[in-house]
């Protein structure tokens, strides 16, 4: 193992790895409580800044590349934190699977192309960085960090979240420009981002309504905010519980939440609108799984699972293509919600009325 990273030290070889193998060199030592082990790995990936992270459809993914930060002066951008290595097996487990997981099931692939098409479209109808230089950009809930990848193609793209395991899976797919802060105080200096992105992120939050005027004040006048979030309280489940979530949101309720922090919202609308049947149904045959056997509570696992690739592939393009749905207006169904919103310009008055007048709150 020492000769293969000097060698690629050298320039010998190149390195290209996957989610999977990453993860299992880095997770399976920690998991058998080999701490001393996992660290020695952990020194030989820290140095491959310029790794080639690749999926497991063998798209390679550009990393090492510097981007322009934007944080206050009072709290800079975290290098990786050597303090804040995880002991908890649980912690890392949790993290490792969504590492490898969000690159490649359906329903992250179809989130990202419904996020990352409406936020396109949001970028293309108002003002974008007038410096001339890229649009900022905070992921702001960044978890492993495959968001932050594809919204690095955007512009300038900076990661926050409030768990140093979540930290160290960004740090490993590559990201270097990461903070580590609460929602409520992201740590970033007022009116600096062209886009904040949080993506099922504030269901996690005691304090929503802190958070989300934590989004509107890093984000700059005629910003752009993309939020999605779990819906429907009546659909809570085991899948909420360990995914660590306190809350889903009827439409209303984050209607009120985003115009209450001083966003307008451009887009409100239900989304996952297809495959919405059998997510209910399978929530419900659960639930009643439940009440007949007690003694299985606990021992029933998130709804997310891995799926034949063929299968995985169906959902994926059928979830995807709600984009063109959702580009003519709000749907009337899902088991989550989306919202394109955005920050009126201070320097023009008149900025939100005519915002307003053309928001879609269906």
């Amino acid at each position: 193992m020492k000769a293969l990273f000097e060698a690629i030290d050298r320039g010998a070889i190149e390195a290209v790895t996957s989610g999977i193998t990453l993860t299992e060199v880095l997770v399976a030592p920690y998991r058998a409580g080999n701490h001393p082990l996992a660290e020695r790995y952990e020194a030989c990936l820290d140095r491959q800044v310029d790794r080639r992270l690749i999926d497991l459809e063998g798209r390679s993914g550009d990393t090492g590349r510097g981007v322009d930060r934007f944080s206050s002066p009072a709290q800079p951008v975290l290098p990786y934190p050597r303090s804040a290595l995880a002991t908890d097996s649980m912690d890392i487990d949790y993290y490792a699977k969504y590492f490898a997981f969000e690159s490649e099931d359906w329903w992250f692939k179809g989130r990202r192309r419904i996020v990352l098409g409406l936020l396109s479209d949001a970028l293309s109808k108002g003002p974008t960085a007038s410096d001339g230089k890229p649009l900022r950009i905070v992921d702001a809930g960044a978890g492993t960090g495959i968001t932050l990848s594809h919204l690095g193609k955007l512009g300038s793209a900076i990661g926050v979240d409030s768990s140093p395991e979540a930290i160290r899976f960004c740090w490993l797919r590559g990201h270097r420009d990461l903070v580590r802060a609460d929602l409520a105080d992201l740590g970033l200096g007022a009116a600096r981002a062209d886009v904040v992105a949080c993506l099922d992120v504030i269901e996690h939050v005691f304090d929503d309504d802190a958070a989300l005027r934590e989004l509107y004040r890093v984000c700059k006048p005629n910003g752009v905010l993309a939020l999605t979030v779990p819906a429907f309280p009546v659909l809570w489940s085991e899948h909420d519980i360990i995914n660590h979530h306190r809350r889903r949101y009827r439409r209303s309720e984050l209607n009120a939440l985003v115009t209450n922090s001083g966003f307008v919202i451009e887009l409100l609308s239900f989304y996952n609108f297809w495959l919405s049947p059998l997510a209910v149904g399978l929530r419900l045959v659960k639930r009643l799984w439940t009440v007949l056997f007690p003694q299985v509570v606990g021992s029933i696992t998130s709804d997310n699972t891995y799926l034949p690739r063929s299968i995985n592939w169906l959902f994926a393009t059928v979830f995807g293509s709600e984009l063109a749905l959702l580009r003519r207006g709000p749907l009337p169904f899902g088991v989550s919600l989306v919202c394109i919103a955005r920050k009126p310009g201070a320097s023009d008055p008149e900025t939100a009325t005519k915002l307003v007048g053309a928001a879609r709150n269906g």
